[in-house]
């Protein structure tokens, strides 16, 4: 079983339509404990504020719920679990169970008190390598007025930097621009231009920060996109979990420069013995 750490915030960035008072959700995972052979368990949380650091009260917003969908095969049915908030730990954590073979989906929902804005949150939880997608899960069947953002390929245990993406954004509304930001705890936000479908590419940018760092270490990485309905402006988030390249991190000029001159030493070496043999 695995267990999942998430995190539902809020951010403001001036090259993006928001203002300091609207914001965003995001959710987040932190590192999996494993409990057993095939288990894991990762805690939630919801925060509400600045992307990554920025936080404020979650009391600012009204209706707040936070749930996931399990499918723990390509061609069963989704399973909804409700999370409940006063689960939660001394630091605000709620901890998911993860199985092996789980595909799961993760939503949190809120609007502010005056009902002006609605605010949407979303990732995904992946076992191993780039599952096979289950039958499409309808949240707003569950949460009315959810607007979703979409990551495809949808489930990938290990996303990384310069993994294109095909992303966009679903439900009713009209989108409020042509583009979907990201938002990087390392790198510069970036706009991803939407075709007429709602949909675009993204490539994380490859990070030397990241690379720097630990062959398992990762980095949050916020999509959002506006859409505006009925006089209610929608604000929706996805959370990617990405990891350092397994390439790009490498030097690989300096490899292939090492690599020539390995093989002029080896052919030299080999030459010289000839020569000295009498060949």
């Amino acid at each position: 079983m695995f267990v999942l750490a998430l995190f539902v915030c809020i951010y403001v960035t001036p090259s993006y339509a928001f203002t300091p008072q609207t914001g965003c959700l995001w959710i987040s995972q932190g590192e999996r404990i494993r409990v057993s052979a095939g288990e894991a368990v990762v805690p939630v949380k919801v925060e509400f504020g600045r992307f990554p650091d920025g936080l404020s009260d979650l009391s600012e917003l009204a209706g707040l719920r936070v749930a996931y969908a399990v499918n723990n095969n390509s061609a069963s049915a989704w399973v909804w679990r409700e999370i409940d908030l006063q689960s939660r730990d001394a630091n605000g954590y709620m901890p998911i169970a993860v199985r092996e073979g789980d595909s799961i989906l993760i939503y949190a929902h809120a609007v502010s008190k005056d009902k002006s804005l609605s605010y949407s949150a979303k990732s995904s939880i992946s076992r191993f390598g780039r599952k096979r997608p289950p039958r499409q899960f309808d949240v707003a069947t569950r949460i009315p007025g959810f607007i979703e953002l979409d990551v495809l390929p949808a489930f990938h245990y290990w996303r990384q930097t310069g993994e294109q993406l095909k992303v966009g954004i679903r439900g009713s509304g009209d989108q409020v621009n042509q583009t979907m930001l990201a938002l990087d705890e390392n790198m510069p936000a970036e706009s991803i231009l939407l075709g007429r479908d709602g949909y675009g590419q993204y490539t994380p940018p490859d990070d030397i920060r990241l690379n720097a760092q630990s062959a398992q270490a990762s980095k949050a990485t916020l999509l959002v996109a506006e859409k505006m309905e009925s006089g209610i402006r929608h604000v929706a988030s996805y959370s990617l979990l990405l990891h350092r390249n397994r390439f790009q991190h490498r030097n690989q000029i300096a490899g292939a420069l090492l690599f020539s001159a390995t093989a002029a030493v080896v052919l030299a070496w080999v030459v010289f013995r000839r020569r000295k043999a009498g060949f």
